[in-house]
Parts: C-alpha cells; structure tokens; sequence
C-alpha cells in the first residue's frame, strides 16, 4: 500500500488493568479498544498513513504485569533505531489509562502505569520527559501527544523520566501541541457510545478524525464541543497546548481548500462644505468616504472652485442611511462615555461600608454627593446604579 508519510512514527498506549489499585476495582474498560482504535487510523492509508512497522501498539496484560516503564522505553529505542538517519518528521504519542497531575504542580501530568496505587505513586510516566525526549533528543519536526487519561489532583510524586531523555534538547524549529482529555485537576470519562465503552474523548476524535482531513487547532476547537456532549451530564472539557504552526491531520490530498478572499465591495459618499479662502471667499471642500465591508477608509479631497455660495434652502449632503450611520455611531460612543463615567464613580452602599467608622453626618453628605454626581453623569435612567 501506499503511505504517504513514511517518515512518521508512533506511539499508542492503552492500559485497562490496575490490579494493584484497590484490588482490580480501578481498573478501566475502554483504554484497549480506544488505542486499538487511534492506531487503526494511524496506519490508514486514508487516514494517518503511518505504515503499520513505524507505529508501535502496547496494551496491558495482567500475566505478567505490562507494560512497565521499561516495555515503553524500549518500544521507545525501536522507534529512534527505525528513524536513524532519515527524515524524522512527525512523532505520535497515545495514551489511554489512567492519569494525574501531582498537588502542587504547574500543568504537569503523570501516565499511571499498571502497577500504580495510592502505594506505589511513583509507577508513572512523566509526560514532559517524553516530550523533550522527542521533540529535542530524537529530534522530530513535530510530535503530537493525545491524553485520554484524567488529570485529577493526586500527593504523588512526579512520574518516572524516559530513558532515552538527553542532557542537551535541541527543541529551535520544532513543534509540539498536547491535547489534554480534560482540564487541570479535572477527571477524563469513558462510557459507552455506540454500544461499546470508550473514552469520550477518543471517541470524539475518531468520529471526526474518520471524516475528514482538520487542521490541528481545528480539531480541538471540534472536540471542545463534542466531548462535553457525549459525557452530558457529567462534566468533561478538552484542554490543549498548542502550537503555533498549522498542523494537518489526515491525507493532503484532503487537506480543507483555502478561504477564498471576501470580495471588497466599496461604496463612495460624499459629504460638501463651505470654507473660508485666504482671500476672504469661500471655496467648497468635499470629504469622500469610501466605505468597505469590514472597515471605512477615509480620503478627504480638497476641491478649489469659483462655485457660488449656496443658499440656505439647498443642502449637500450624504445619503439619509449614511448620515444616520453616523448619528447613531455618535450617540453610542456619548453612550459610552456617560457608562465610562459611572463606572469610575463609586457606588454609594459601598461608600457606606467603608466609610462605616466615619462620622454619621459626614457619611451622608457623602452619599448624597454621590448620588449627585450619578444624576448628573448618568442622567435620568440611569439615576438608580447604585443608588439607595
């Protein structure tokens, strides 16, 4: 077959099993299938065209134990053995399991191992390792991490660093986003959809993913409104770190068309008055508006004519909608500058409680200037802000 990004590699981690964790009682339903499923379209030449030796699956087994740390890192030295010496363009990291993020930390998370309990918190990734080991040591162009994982706060330490981490990331010109399944501190949820329990997130993604070829920060403005959706009623929002540079997911022959430029459309009013001239006559000026969709450029003409004086019955002047537009812009700013003007008044009942220890009399003057100083800013409806 065909695989149109031959220099992509990937990662794809699901862990059902933490029988360690209250005796089997937290383990999951949904991590298996849901990586099985990212990495069915990873290697879809339709899809993420990953070819099926550059994208590695790892699933937990109870007999024995796995996958630890060490499984993953070397999953982890296959990946940079396959890339030796070739154009390591993009890097995929899945992770379906369990997660957090330890107390105290800023934004950082932990993937639970299956081995991890309340007793052993120190068996978890730590995903800013992995990041600096691919973006600055293995030296991808782009690497995209997806955590279908929850970040609830947890006392743990922070997770366990890759081996392949180097002392000196070289991270200029290279790019990475990380899409968070949910928010700081905030569980990830599964449940079923479609008849099959699944992360709401990974679901969320496929069904999209499957569709149509989206620009990275496009997705993730998608499943910002899709998750939330499947995991109604309970609460679950998609987070991300993003870059910068457009990333396309999905085949480029698919990529979406660019925007065809709006068409500039201008409209010409024109508004004439009379002005003095040095010599003591009158000249007429005109001002040429030229109006566009989205904004209004101004070109002023002068015009130097021996026209007659206009006589008071005739007028010059723009069309009856221009002339509102511009009425009504008048207005709304003076509107504007009244509410301004309220706003940096102080509101009398606050006044009260500040000035609580103050003599009574003079509490009440000032309140009354207050009140005042509203009327007279705000004008009559608007007289009860703040008032008693």
């Amino acid at each position: 077959m065909n695989y149109y990004a031959p220099d992509d590699y990937a990662l794809v981690i699901g862990i059902n099993d933490y029988p360690n964790w209250n005796k089997g009682e937290k383990s999951l339903r949904g991590p298996i299938r849901d990586a099985i499923g990212f990495h069915k379209w990873l290697t879809d030449p339709l899809g993420g065209g990953v070819p099926p030796a550059n994208a590695h699956l790892i699933t937990s087994v109870t007999k024995p134990l796995a996958p630890l740390q060490s499984g993953i890192d070397d999953f982890f030295s296959q990946v940079r053995e396959l890339s030796e010496g070739k154009d390591r363009r993009r890097f995929y990291f899945y992770f379906s399991g369990h997660g957090h993020s330890p107390a105290g930390s800023f934004q950082r998370q932990c993937l639970c191992l299956p081995n991890w309990s309340p007793q052993l918190a120190g068996a978890a990734l730590d995903v800013d390792s992995y990041v600096k080991a691919a973006i600055g040591c293995l030296k991808f162009s782009e690497a995209l991490f997806f955590l279908d994982c929850c970040r609830v706060r947890q006392v743990a330490p922070l997770g366990k660093p890759s081996d392949l981490e180097c002392g000196d990331p070289q991270v200029e010109n290279r790019n990475y986003a990380i899409v968070f399944a949910s928010d700081h501190y905030k569980p990830g949820l599964e449940g079923v959809v479609d008849g099959e329990v699944q992360g709401y997130f990974t679901a969320a993604m496929l069904r999209i993913l499957d569709k149509e070829t989206i620009e990275l920060n496009d997705l993730v403005t998608r499943l910002k409104v899709d998750v939330p959706a499947l995991a109604r009623p309970r609460d679950q929002t998609v987070r991300s770190l993003p870059t910068d540079k457009k990333i396309y997911l999905g085949p480029p022959d698919r990529k979406p068309p660019t925007a065809e430029p709006i068409p500039q459309v201008y409209e010409d009013r024109t508004i004439a008055r009379l002005a003095p001239t040095p010599e003591g006559g009158e000249r007429v000026v005109a001002s040429v508006i030229r109006m566009l969709v989205d904004e209004t450029h101004n070109l002023t003409v002068n015009v130097r004519s021996a026209l007659r004086r206009l006589s008071s019955s005739e007028e010059l002047e723009a069309p009856a909608h221009h002339s509102a537009r511009h009425d009504d812009q008048g207005a709304h700013e003076r509107k504007f500058r009244r509410s301004a003007s309220c706003r940096r008044l102080p509101d009398p009942h606050r006044a009260r409680r500040s000035h609580r220890h103050a003599q009574p009399e003079t509490n009440r003057r000032y309140r009354r200037h207050l009140r005042s100083a509203k009327a007279r800013f705000c004008g009559p409806a608007l007289r009860h802000v703040g008032g008693e």
